[in-house]
C-alpha cells in the first residue's frame, strides 16, 4: 500500500492494477488512491524469450490489457475522453482504491463509441466481437501449448 511509481505520477499516467483469475485483488499488485483501472495480471500466457511461451504474473502483464484496450478504443474513435469511457465503461469490482474503477472491458467501451456520438460507423462492433473470440480462442490454445509444453518437459527432466 502506499504510493507508488510511476503509477503515482498523477493524472498524467494510467495506474493499473492487476486482478487473479477470479477477479481477486493479488497480493503483489498496489492498493492507493491512484488506481485507475484494472485487468488480469495472475498467470497471463506471454511470449518469452527463446521463442517461447510463458505463464507470468504481475502489474507487467496487466498493464499491456489496458494500452490494448484503449488502442482498439482509439481505433474507433479518436476522442480526447477516452479515460472518461475506459472508467465509466468498466465492471466494478469493489473498493477503488484496489480496483480503480474496476476490470477495464474493451468490448463495452467500442459498444458505446460506436453507438455515441464518437463515432459513424456501425461496422466495428461485429468485428470487435469476432476479433475478441479469436483472441481468446488463440489464449486458450497458446495457454494449452504451454502447458503441454511445460508437462514434457518436466517428464524429460524425470
Amino acid at each position: 500500500q502506499g504510493p507508488n511509481y510511476p503509477a503515482a505520477f498523477g493524472e498524467s499516467v494510467i495506474a493499473v492494477a492487476a486482478v487473479d483469475e477470479g477477479l481477486g485483488h493479488p497480493d503483489f499488485s498496489n492498493i492507493w488512491e491512484t488506481n485507475d483501472i484494472s485487468a488480469p495480471g495472475v498467470n497471463v500466457v506471454s511470449t518469452y524469450p527463446g521463442e517461447r511461451y510463458a505463464s507470468l504474473t504481475g502489474t507487467s502483464m496487466a498493464s499491456p490489457h489496458v494500452a490494448g484496450s484503449l488502442a482498439l478504443a482509439l481505433s474507433i474513435s479518436y476522442s480526447e475522453g477516452l479515460e472518461e469511457v475506459m472508467k465509466r465503461e468498466a465492471e466494478s469490482l469493489g473498493d477503488p482504491e484496489a480496483f480503480g474503477a474496476g476490470l477495464i472491458r474493451a468490448d463495452r467501451m467500442a459498444k458505446y463509441l460506436a453507438s455515441s456520438n464518437f463515432s459513424t460507423s456501425e461496422n466495428y462492433i461485429p468485428a470487435l466481437s469476432s476479433y475478441l473470440k479469436m483472441e481468446w480462442a488463440m489464449g486458450r490454445a497458446l495457454h494449452k501449448v504451454a502447458s503441454d509444453a511445460m508437462a514434457e518437459a518436466k517428464r524429460w527432466l524425470q
